[in-house]
C-alpha cells in the first residue's frame, strides 16, 4: 500500500501554500512508511508514500518520462506487469527496473489513456504532462485503491485519503445533510462517487478524470461492468472460477518482501490461504498466517446470523490442514484506545456534534474523515502495526473481501441511492444526538412502526418521539 497526493492551481497569481508537500507527505506516512518523494513546478506539486513490495531501487517515485515531461504517482499492483512489459520491449521502450510502476509510465506514453484499458490490477494514480498542462487521475476497474479529490474553482486537490486534502487550506472538513445521510444511512458503506464531506468527490471505478486549463474537469469511462448471458454449464462454470480465483491469488503472490494471509476459518480466507500455502510449498516454503481475536472474546460471544459460530475452532483445523505457521493475535482495549487518535486525527465538529453521547475515546474513534472505513478499522489500524513494525514477519498481507458474498450469496448491508435518502424520515442535521443514535440502533434492528412507508428507515419515525411506545 502506497499514498498518493497533490494539487493543481491554474488560477493567476496564484500561489501555494508553504509546507503543503511536507503536510501531505506526513499525513500519508503509514499508507508508505519506507520511503517518500515530491515534485513541485508553477502550476503542481505532487506527493508520495511508498511501502516497498517489489524493485525498492527502481521503482522510486515520482517516475518521469525518458524526456522528463510526464511524471508519474502511482498506487497499487498491476498483475499482469509481465505481459505488458514483454509488449512494449517489443515496440522498443526499455527498462531500468522491473517495478510495475515503470510499465505504467511506459504504457501511458505507448497508448496514451487506452493503456488504461490494458491494465490488470488494483490501483490509482495521477499523471502529470508539463508541455499540455493537463493532470490525469485514474483508478482501477473495482475501486480497491481509493482516490478522492476536491474541485474550488481552477484549483483540484487529490489524494489517496481524505485527511491528504485538507492539508491545503482552501479544503475544509464541512459535513452537509448528503454527507450526514451517506453516514448515517449507508455506513460502512458509500456511495461510490461521494467522499462524504461537502465538495469532495472520488474517482469513480473504472474512471479516469482530467484537469486542463482551457477543457475544465472531464470525466471519462475506460471500463464499465456490462450483463451477459451466462451459457457455460454446471462443470465449465465450477472450473472457470477455480481457474480465475487460482490466477488471481498466484498474481498477487508476487513480492521481494515476505507474505502472509489473514486465516479466519471462514471461506474465503481458508481459499486465499489454502492457495498461498500452495505456491509456498512449491517453492520450499511455508506460509505464515494471522488471526485476530479479543481478551475474552469466547467469555462473551453472541451467535448472530453474521458470526453463527465462534472462529477459533475452525482457525485451528485449517492452519493444521494447510500446515501453516499460525499466528493468533489477541486484541486489548488499551491498545485500540491508543490507536484511535492515530486512525483519523481529522475531526468535523458536525460529527463531534453526533458523538457526544459517546466517551470521549470512543468519540475519537467514530470521528473519521475516511469514509469507507469503520470502526473494524481501527483494530486492524493497530493489528498492521503490529505485524509490519514490532514482530518484522510481514511486510505484505494478504486479505479476501467480498469473495463468499459474490459466490454465496451471503447476507450483506442493504445499499440505497442519495436519493432515496433524501425522502426518507431521519432526523435532520440540527436534530438532537440522541434522535440520530436511536434512529441508527432501531435501523439496524429493522423493527418497523409502520407510521412510514420510506425505503430506508420502515418506518421507525416514532423512536424520534418523546412519546413512550408500547
Amino acid at each position: 500500500m502506497c499514498g498518493i497526493a497533490g494539487s493543481i492551481d491554474f488560477s493567476l497569481g496564484a500561489t501555494r501554500p508553504d509546507g503543503l508537500n511536507t503536510r501531505m507527505a506526513q499525513c500519508l506516512s503509514r499508507r508508505g512508511p519506507d520511503c517518500e518523494g515530491g515534485y513541485e513546478d508553477r502550476l503542481v506539486n505532487l506527493v508520495h508514500r511508498r511501502l516497498i513490495v517489489v524493485d525498492s531501487d527502481g521503482g522510486s517515485q515520482p517516475m518521469y518520462s525518458p524526456d522528463g515531461n510526464i511524471i508519474l504517482i502511482y498506487n497499487g499492483e498491476l498483475y499482469n506487469t509481465q505481459e505488458l512489459r514483454e509488449h512494449l520491449i517489443k515496440l522498443g521502450h526499455t527498462f531500468t527496473g522491473y517495478s510495475d510502476t515503470e510499465v505504467v509510465l511506459h504504457a501511458y506514453l505507448a497508448w496514451g489513456t487506452d493503456a488504461f484499458q490494458k491494465f490488470n490490477g488494483i490501483y490509482a494514480f495521477a499523471l502529470w504532462d508539463k508541455q499540455a498542462e493537463c493532470l490525469t487521475l485514474c483508478r482501477d476497474r473495482l475501486g480497491v485503491k481509493p482516490l478522492f479529490y476536491a474541485r474550488r474553482g481552477e484549483l483540484l486537490v487529490f489524494g489517496s485519503e481524505i485527511k491528504a486534502l485538507f492539508c491545503h487550506p482552501a479544503i475544509q472538513p464541512q459535513l452537509d445533510e448528503d454527507g450526514l445521510r451517506t453516514l448515517l444511512l449507508l455506513g460502512p458503506a458509500r456511495p461510490p462517487y461521494s467522499g462524504v464531506f461537502h465538495g469532495i468527490d472520488s474517482v469513480l471505478p473504472g474512471q479516469y478524470i482530467t484537469f486542463h486549463a482551457a477543457n475544465g474537469l472531464q470525466k471519462h469511462f475506460y471500463w464499465k461492468l456490462t450483463a451477459k448471458e451466462h451459457t457455460d454449464t454446471l462443470e465449465q462454470t465450477i472450473e472457470h472460477t477455480r481457474c480465475l480465483v487460482e490466477d488471481a491469488a498466484k498474481r498477487q503472490l508476487v513480492s521481494d518482501v515476505p507474505v502472509c494471509t489473514f486465516l479466519s476459518g471462514g471461506l474465503d480466507s481458508s481459499i486465499l490461504s489454502m492457495l498461498a500455502a500452495r505456491t509456498f510449498r512449491e517453492h520450499g516454503e511455508t506460509l505464515h498466517t494471522f488471526s485476530v481475536d479479543y481478551r475474552d472474546n469466547e467469555k462473551y460471544f453472541t451467535q448472530s446470523i453474521f458470526e453463527p459460530n465462534y472462529d477459533n475452532t475452525y482457525i485451528d483445523q485449517m492452519a493444521d490442514f494447510l500446515g501453516t505457521t499460525h499466528h493468533k493475535i489477541v486484541l486489548e482495549q488499551p491498545d485500540l484506545v491508543r490507536t484511535l487518535p492515530q486512525s483519523m486525527p481529522v475531526i468535523c465538529p458536525a460529527w463531534q456534534m453526533l458523538t457526544l453521547p459517546f466517551s470521549y475515546s470512543a468519540r475519537q474513534s467514530i470521528s473519521r474523515a475516511l469514509p469507507s472505513a469503520n470502526l473494524g478499522s481501527v483494530p486492524m489500524n493497530y493489528l498492521a502495526a503490529t505485524l509490519g513494525i514490532t514482530t518484522k514477519r510481514c511486510s505484505f498481507l494478504m486479505a479476501s473481501h467480498g469473495l463468499v458474498q459474490q459466490l454465496c450469496d451471503a447476507p450483506s448491508y442493504m445499499m440505497v441511492s442519495c436519493e432515496t435518502a433524501k425522502n426518507s424520515c431521519a432526523p435532520t442535521i440540527n436534530a438532537p444526538a440522541t434522535l440520530h443514535l436511536n434512529w441508527i440502533r432501531t435501523a439496524q434492528r429493522k423493527r418497523v412502526c409502520g407510521k412510514c412507508s420510506c425505503s430506508i428507515c420502515n418506518g421507525l419515525w416514532q423512536l424520534f418521539s418523546t412519546e413512550k411506545t408500547a
